[in-house]
């Protein structure tokens, strides 16, 4: 199995939330340095549980067919988005 990772700082805390019908996730504060190299390999990612994902296209509400994993966590600056989205079949 293969996979593709991903992170990025997405914008500076401080920005107003957007409003929502449904309750918020709790955000984790980072508890160590992340380097934004595109690798979340650093332990302070893996302290943080990924989001609960559900599919809006084909079947709204259905399961992934492919392991997606996405982390999201804070420090006193930044947010930061860190996914993991693995193949079955690379070549495919």
């Amino acid at each position: 199995m293969r996979y593709s990772t991903l992170a990025l700082v997405a914008c500076s805390l401080g920005a107003p939330a957007a409003a929502s019908a449904q309750a918020p996730l709790p955000l984790a504060r980072l508890d160590g340095p992340v380097v934004l190299d595109g690798r979340p390999d650093e332990p302070a990612w893996q302290r943080i549980d990924p989001l609960p994902l559900t599919l809006y296209l084909p079947t709204f509400g259905g399961t992934p067919t492919q392991r997606t994993e996405i982390r999201v966590g804070y420090d006193e600056e930044h947010l930061y988005f860190a996914g993991r989205f693995y193949d079955d079949d690379p070549g495919g």
